[in-house]
């Protein structure tokens, strides 16, 4: 009993129907829209984001199993941002926990780190998106020999991409720098057959 509307730049209206009631039950922010004070539209246009990454919410909100592997980055973002705007904490958290496991290559580590940095001011997201790109650099084989390479994966003319450098590399000794309690190792070793190359004495 709710129509969002969304006008694309060729000039087509698409949209998205849902109920004001099952909205309203999953986002305090949908509830104030549709039975607050002021009287609610039946016919909203959505300005902030495409049809398809709001429909991908909405299917969330009815329980549609979210299966984000052939997902971009950026639609994630998009609905990382439309699920923080409504707060709706399940489908962010169903985000985080995508991308922790997410397997970054050298064909997107960089768009990776870029779209952290973009999302900046979504804390979670930005860092859950750094931290998959730096496992990934840590995990080059013999990192600190191929350090040039890892940085030929970036332009050497961009300023924006120095910033997402820095911080990735940041994150990335980090990362280095931490050794497990346990294994005396980084990343931890659990799991792991023992070998003499991974022995560590007291460990």
């Amino acid at each position: 009993d709710v129509r969002f509307w969304f006008k694309g730049k060729d000039g087509n209206i698409k949209e998205v129907k849902a109920h004001k009631l099952i909205l309203a039950s999953a986002s305090e922010v949908f509830n104030k829209q549709f039975f607050g004070s002021l009287e609610a539209e039946d016919n909203v246009e959505i300005i902030d984001a495409s049809q398809e990454v709001f429909l991908a919410m909405i299917e969330l909100i009815y329980n549609k199993k979210p299966n984000f592997k052939d997902t971009d980055l950026r639609f994630l973002s998009s609905l990382y941002y439309l699920s923080d705007k409504y707060n709706i904490e399940h489908i962010r958290a169903e985000i985080l926990v995508f991308i922790s496991e997410l397997e970054v290559t050298k064909v997107n580590v960089l768009d990776t780190a870029i779209i952290a940095e973009e999302n900046k001011l979504y804390q979670p997201l930005s860092e859950a998106l750094y931290e998959a790109a730096a496992r990934f650099v840590t995990k080059l084989d013999g990192f600190e020999k191929k350090f040039k390479e890892v940085m030929d994966l970036f332009a050497e003319d961009d300023e924006a991409q120095a910033i997402v450098i820095f911080k990735l590399l940041r994150r990335v000794k980090k990362i280095r720098d931490y050794k497990c309690e346990k294994c005396k190792q980084s990343p931890c070793l659990n799991g792991q057959q023992l070998t003499i190359q991974n022995f560590v004495a007291g460990a």
